[in-house]
C-alpha cells in the first residue's frame, strides 16, 4: 500500500487537492474488509463529510461541529487528538437522538446494517485535520490485523494533509507579502538575500545623493558588512550617515541601512524614501525566509512521506530503524543517532549512524544503563519524546556523555521496549514543537514498520506451517519414510543458500518442496501404494500427478512462479525423457532441477515400499552417474560438493542404509 500512496501523493502534491471521492476509492484498494467508509476534513470549527463508498452521495458536504464528531467517535479528547484508532459495534444503538447529519445517514448509508466500524483521527502535531470511518456489514467484524493497515493510511493521509496546508499557507502569505511589495519592482523580481542587499542599495545609490551605503548587522563587536555600493570606506563613514534598522528585527537579523555623505544631501523626501525602501527590504527579506521554511518544511514532509514507502519495502528490523534515523538527522539538524533496545530493565545500543568519534561510541562498551536512567532511559520509562537543547544542565544528563561533549540531544520511544536518539557533539540544537512533533511521528511511523513486519513474518510462519501440514499430510498417506518432507525442504534451503538464490527464490523453493507431490491426492491409493513394479498404464496415471498438483494450485495468486514450477516439472530430466513435458536442459526451470536431484537424493536414502534403504556413498554415486541424464550436470558438482558435516547433520535422522553389497531394486524416481 505504500507504494502505491506514495504514486497517487506525489501525482496528487503536483495539482491541488485530489477529488475526494475519486481519491478515497483508490486508496481503499488496498484495505481488504471495508465496505463502506467516509472521509471528514476539518472546515472552520468542525468537519464537512467529503467523500463516501458504500452509501449516497447524499452524504457529502454534510457538516458536523468538534461535539458531534466526538460523540460519534466514542472516545475522550485526548485520544481524538492524539489520533487513537477506536472500534464501535454499538453504531446502531446511537439511532435516538440523531442529529440531522446522523439521520440523514441512517436514512441512505444504512447505519442499522453496520456491524463494526474504525473511527481513525487524522491528527497531526496536535491538530485533527479529519477523521476517516472505515465500516464493514460482516458480523465478525474487522480482524486485528487490519489495524496497522488503517493506522499506516492515516498516517500518510495525515501527511498529505499537513503539507497541503503547508503550501496553502505559504502561498497565501507569498502572496500578501508581494502584494505589499508590489511598488517596488526591483526587489519583487529578486530571490536571494544577498541580491536583495545589492539591489535596495544600488536603488538608494540611485535615487539620493548618497556616495555610499552598506547593509549591517550589528553584533557585540560592532557592525558586520553584509553588503557595500559606492565610493566604499571604512564604517562608520566619516561625513553624515543615515542609519536605519529595517522593520520587524525580531523576525531576522537587526540589519542596518548606513549612508554616507554631507549631512545637508538628505532631504525629507530622500528620508521617506529610504525608510519606503528599508521597508520594501524588509517585506521581501520576510518573504525570502518564509518561502525558504516552507520549502524546507515540504521538504521535510516530503522525505517523511518518502520514508513511509520506502519502510513498505524493507524486511530487516535494523534497516528499518537505521533508514529512520537517517530521515530524521536530515531536518533536526543533529550530526549522530542511535537505536536502542530495553531488555530485562536494562538499556542497550544497538548501533549509531551519523558523525562522531569514535571514543563517544567507546562510551557504551559494557554500560548496563538501568531502566529509566539516562535520557534514553526516561523516554522509554515516560513513553514520551524528550529534548534537552543543553544536555550537561539536564536532569538526565550522564556524566561521562556530558564531559565528552554532548551537547544537545533528543530521545523518542519506538513502542514500549526500543527507542531512537539523536545527538549534537559540534553544537547546540534547537528544535520548534512542531519539529518535535514530527519527530514522534517519524518514531511512531519506525513503530508501525517494525510492528507490520512483526505480522508479516508471523503470517510466514503460519503459511510455512500449513504447507508444511499439507506435505505432511501427503507423507503419511503415501506412506514415505517418516522425515521427508522435513529433509527435503532442509536440504533444499541449504542448497539454495549454496547456489546463492535471493530470499525470494529460497521460498518459493521451500514452498515447492512442501507442496512437490500435492497431486498424488488424485491417485488411486492402488496405484499409488503398490508395493511392486506398476503397469504401463499405472505409470500413466502417477505420471499425472504433476499436472494435478499444477492444476490445483494455479489458482492460488499469493504462490510464486517457482513454487509453481517445482510441482510440474521435478520429474523432468536433463536428457528429456522426464514428464509431464518432456522439458530438457535449461529448459527445465532451475527450482525443479535443483528439488529434483534433492527428493531423488533423499528417495535413495530412505526406504520405500518398492527398495530398501541405499548407504550415502552408494546414493551419491548414484547422484553423480547421473549427472548430464537425469540431473543438471552443474548441479550436481555443487550438490556434491556441498559439506558433509551439513549433509551428514540433515541426513542424522535418516537410518543408515545396507552395505552397498548385494543387489538393490533401483529407486522408483
Amino acid at each position: 500500500m505504500g507504494e502505491r500512496f506514495y504514486h497517487l501523493a506525489t501525482r496528487w502534491l503536483q495539482d491541488s487537492p485530489p477529488s475526494w471521492p475519486e481519491a478515497l476509492p483508490q486508496l481503499l484498494e488496498a484495505v481488504p474488509g471495508v465496505q463502506g467508509a467516509s472521509l471528514s476534513l476539518r472546515e472552520g470549527e468542525g468537519y464537512s463529510l467529503v467523500a463516501q463508498v458504500g452509501y449516497d452521495d447524499a452524504l457529502l458536504g454534510a457538516r458536523e461541529s468538534l461535539a458531534d464528531s466526538l460523540r460519534w467517535y466514542g472516545g475522550d479528547l485526548e485520544g481524538w487528538q492524539n489520533g487513537e484508532m477506536r472500534r464501535r459495534r454499538d453504531l446502531p444503538g446511537l439511532s435516538a437522538g440523531l442529529e440531522e447529519r446522523d439521520a440523514r445517514y441512517v436514512r441512505q448509508g444504512g447505519l442499522e446494517d453496520i456491524r463494526e466500524s474504525l473511527i481513525v483521527p487524522l491528527a497531526f502535531e496536535g491538530k485533527v485535520w479529519g477523521f476517516l470511518n472505515l465500516d464493514t456489514f460482516d458480523a465478525a467484524g474487522f480482524p486485528l490485523e487490519l489495524e496497522p493497515l488503517c493506522q499506516d493510511l492515516a498516517a500518510q493521509l495525515c501527511l498529505l494533509l499537513a503539507s497541503w496546508q503547508q503550501q496553502e499557507a505559504a502561498e497565501r502569505r507569498q502572496a500578501l507579502l508581494e502584494a505589499v511589495a508590489d511598488g517596488h519592482e526591483a526587489l519583487r523580481r529578486i530571490h536571494g538575500t544577498q541580491a536583495l542587499y545589492d539591489a535596495a542599495l544600488s536603488a538608494l545609490l540611485e535615487h539620493t545623493q548618497a556616495e555610499s551605503g552598506w547593509v549591517l548587522q550589528e553584533s557585540p563587536e560592532g557592525f558586520e558588512v553584509l553588503s557595500q555600493r559606492g565610493l566604499g570606506g571604512s564604517f562608520p563613514p566619516p561625513g553624515g550617515a543615515f542609519l536605519l534598522p529595517l522593520p520587524d528585527p525580531a523576525q531576522h537579523p537587526t540589519l542596518y541601512l548606513g549612508l554616507k555623505d554631507r549631512e545637508e544631501t538628505f532631504s525629507a523626501e530622500e528620508q521617506v524614501f529610504v525608510r519606503a525602501l528599508a521597508e520594501a527590504l524588509g517585506v521581501a527579506l520576510e518573504r525570502e525566509g518564509a518561502l525558504a521554511e516552507a520549502q524546507e518544511r515540504a521538504a521535510t514532509l516530503r522525505s517523511v512521506a518518502e520514508l513511509s514507502a520506502l519502510l513498505e519495502s524493507l524486511t530487516d528490523p535494523e534497516a528499518i530503524a537505521r533508514q529512520g534515523l537517517e530521515v530524521a538527522l536530515g531536518f533536526t539538524g543533529f550530526e549522530l543517532g542511535g537505536y536502542f533496545l530495553s531488555v530485562h530493565e536494562r538499556v542497550h545500543k544497538q548501533f549509531l549512524v551519523g558523525e562522531y568519534p569514535e571514543a563517544f561510541e567507546r562510551l557504551y562498551q559494557g554500560r548496563q544503563q538501568k531502566a529509566g536512567e539516562g535520557l534514553v532511559g526516561a523516554s522509554l520509562t515516560q513513553g514520551r519524546l524528550l529534548f534537552v537543547p543543553d544536555y550537561a544542565s539536564s536532569r538526565y544528563a550522564l556524566e561521562d556523555f556530558a564531559r565528552d561533549g554532548l551537547v544537545s540531544a533528543l530521545a523518542a520511544p519506538v513502542g514500549q521496549s526500543a527507542a531512537i536518539a539523536l545527538g549534537s557533539l559540534r553544537r547546540r540544537v534547537e528544535l520548534t514543537p512542531e519539529t518535535q512533533a514530527l519527530v514522534a511521528f517519524l518514531a511512531r511511523r519506525v513503530e508501525w514498520a517494525l510492528e507490520r513486519l512483526k505480522h508479516l513474518e508471523q503470517i510466514q510462519r503460519t503459511r510455512d506451517s500449513a504447507f508444511r501440514a499439507l506435505g505432511l499430510v501427503l507423507e503419511y498417506r503415501d506412506y514415505e519414510t517418516k522425515g521427508h518432507t522435513d529433509r527435503v525442504v532442509a536440504i533444499c534451503e541449504r542448497f539454495g543458500m549454496a547456489l546463492e538464490l535471493s530470499e525470494v527464490e529460497l521460498e518459493a523453493l521451500r514452498w515447492g518442496a512442501y507442496l512437490h507431490d500435492i497431486g498424488k491426492i488424485a491417485i488411486p491409493d492402488a496405484v499409488l501404494l503398490k508395493p511392486g513394479s506398476l503397469s504401463e498404464a499405472e505409470w500413466a496415471i502417477i505420471r499425472r500427478h504433476p499436472l494435478i498438483g499444477h492444476e490445483m494450485l494455479s489458482g492460488l495468486p499469493e504462490l510464486p512462479a517457482g513454487t509453481l514450477q517445482v510441482v510440474r516439472h521435478h520429474h523432468e530430466r536433463w536428457d528429456g525423457r522426464g514428464y509431464p513435458d518432456g522439458l530438457a536442459g535449461a529448459a527445465i526451470p532451475l527450482p525443479a532441477r535443483i528439488f529434483a536431484l534433492v527428493d531423488v537424493y533423499d528417495a535413495l536414502m530412505s526406504p520405500r515400499p518398492y527398495k530398501a534403504v541405499w548407504s550415502r556413498r552408494k546414493a551419491r554415486a548414484e547422484i553423480r552417474s547421473q549427472a548430464g541424464q537425469q540431473f543438471d550436470p552443474e548441479l550436481v558438482g555443487v550438490f556434491l560438493d556441498l559439506s558433509p558435516d551439513m549433509i551428514q547433520a540433515i541426513a542424522e535422522a535418516i537410518p543408515d542404509g545396507e552395505d552397498d553389497t548385494g543387489d538393490l531394486e533401483p529407486p522408483r524416481y
